[in-house]
């Protein structure tokens, strides 16, 4: 996204304010590249989950919106509509891996993260991302990985976050899906996983 800085006065040349870009090292990379292969994954073959709820502070919230999180229970009911990539759930501590797997049913989609770059790297590599007003839906938008992928699926609680926090989400390749009571827990289901169709892969490419 690209946005004007400011309303600069008359004789005064407008400035563009380029994406934040972020760095990534080699070693970041490979760290994190161990992670998801360890649990069955290929690079640019799976989708990242992100915004399990939880009071752990690598939980990565936006600063400002305080319901921003999710139960695994629909994380689960959606991670259903995703076809020909696997969901990889990111949890922010170990404690929650016992009830993921719970509920997901399986062990091998579940990638414990908890530094903001080493979400980024595993953004970087992946096919797209679901997540709620966290920091993985404005990493997305700030890597390369949207020009190449059919874009990520943000989930708010109302239009108002929406617009304030993920402003011009077409140009960012982002599919918008707002809970119409304004709490995020009465999200859509439905129609977030009829945008998870944006995902699907044709078999021949698996």
């Amino acid at each position: 996204m690209t946005d004007w800085l400011g309303r600069p006065f008359r004789s005064v040349p407008r400035h563009l304010v380029p994406p934040l870009k972020v760095s990534i090292s080699r070693k970041l990379k490979e760290v994190v590249e161990e992670k998801y292969k360890s649990v069955g994954a290929a690079k640019g073959k799976y989708i990242v989950i992100h915004g399990i709820q939880s009071d752990s502070k690598a939980s990565m919230r936006s600063r400002g919106d305080t319901d921003s999180l999710l139960p695994v229970e629909i994380w689960a009911e959606i991670a259903t509509a995703i076809r020909g990539v696997r969901p990889i759930f990111v949890i922010p501590h170990e404690k929650l891996r016992e009830d993921v797997e719970d509920v997901v049913g399986y062990d091998d989609s579940i990638v414990f993260i908890t530094i903001p770059k080493q979400l980024a790297a595993l953004i970087n590599d992946s096919a797209g991302v679901i997540a709620t007003n966290t920091a993985a839906i404005q990493q997305y938008s700030n890597l390369h990985t949207h020009v190449e992928n059919p874009g990520n699926i943000a989930l708010f609680s109302s239009a108002e976050k929406a617009r304030a926090f993920m402003p011009n989400a077409e140009e960012r390749k982002c599919t918008v899906v707002l809970s119409k009571t304004g709490k995020l827990v009465d999200i859509d289901v439905e129609a977030v996983k009829s945008a998870v169709r944006i995902f699907q892969m044709p078999l021949a490419l698996v």
